[in-house]
């Protein structure tokens, strides 16, 4: 008897383990299902994925490359305009040096001849 409540009793606590399980497996088999959907979902998209990854990526080596020709075009030209400036300010530099100072003798002497002119005039003046 003592065999048969102890049987009794540890086949009913495996029905109600059983009938607690039955929920969780259900729902473990709900998202094996999803997965396998996910996953079909994903090897249908992945190689128009990885295709477009490879699009953008031979675009982006493009664009870098196209960047720094560019970029080396602009410090060229940037270094021309810079050797300009300076010929330019040599060359200023130059004319002053060779105009500058032949000028202000010229009007020095200008300057002179027409005070002597004028003292002359005057001394002629008053005579």
């Amino acid at each position: 008897m003592i065999w048969e409540v102890s049987l009794l009793i540890a086949s009913i606590a495996f029905l109600l383990l059983v009938a607690f399980l039955i929920p969780a497996v259900v729902q473990v088999k709900r998202t094996a299902e999803r997965v396998e959907i996910a996953s079909e979902n994903l090897n249908m998209h992945l190689p128009n994925i990885l295709t477009n990854l490879d699009e953008i990526t031979t675009n982006l080596t493009g664009i870098m490359s196209s960047g720094r020709r560019q970029m080396k075009m602009l410090e060229e030209a940037t270094e021309e305009v810079k050797l300009m400036v300076e010929d330019l300010s040599s060359f200023e530099k130059e004319v002053k040096e060779k105009i500058e100072d032949p000028l202000i003798e010229t009007l020095a002497t200008i300057t002179a001849v027409a005070k002597a002119t004028r003292a002359i005039a005057q001394a002629f003046k008053k005579e």
